[in-house]
């Protein structure tokens, strides 16, 4: 199963914020203590089983390997809607094909704030126009009013528009620990 449902209507107000994103992190912080980096995180990538009892399994899908070919006519994703546009860092548009674990740390804040918001952080327009948002727009808040203010702000530090300035993914496991 993917996000599909979270893509349609974001997390509802009784699941827990962070969760998914929190084993997603864990993925991509064992990818990039191994040198790889997925660039390109989408919540299409973001894939997750629901046992009938436990723990739900998230798997992060697709580090550039063995993309979907089949697609309906203008459709850019397996989750209808998912634009790579609205994943990518600030660096990955003024450098495109590059990347690395800040930039995944970016997306995987996108990926959040999708989830807690219903929409990416800056929804709508053109490629161009989506990425002069990224480079140069602070990011919306996230003012759910079930979100605690600490993922919020875990939010806001991860769309840092300097990769310097974003948490490493062990910081971010540490950060969702709680929740």
């Amino acid at each position: 199963l993917g996000l599909q449902h979270a893509h349609e209507k974001g997390l509802s107000h009784r699941s827990s914020p962070g969760r998914a994103p929190v084993r997603a992190r864990r993925k991509l912080q064992h990818a990039h203590e191994k040198g790889l980096s997925h660039r390109g995180l989408t919540p299409a990538e973001l894939l997750v089983e629901l046992p009938p009892a436990g723990r739900p399994l998230v798997k992060v899908a697709s580090f550039g390997l063995g993309r979907l070919t089949a697609l309906a006519a203008g459709q850019k994703s397996a989750v209808v809607g998912a634009d790579p546009a609205d994943y990518l860092a600030p660096e990955q548009f003024r450098s495109p094909g590059t990347g690395g674990p800040a930039a995944d740390v970016y997306a995987l804040g996108c990926v959040l704030h999708f989830l807690l918001t219903g929409q990416p952080p800056f929804p709508g327009g053109t490629a161009g126009d989506k990425a002069k948002r990224h480079l140069f727009e602070p990011a919306p808040a996230v003012t759910r009013p079930d979100v605690p203010p600490a993922v919020a702000a875990l939010v806001a530090a991860l769309l840092a528009k300097q990769s310097a300035a974003r948490p490493s993914a062990a910081d971010v496991a540490a950060a969702l620990a709680p929740y």
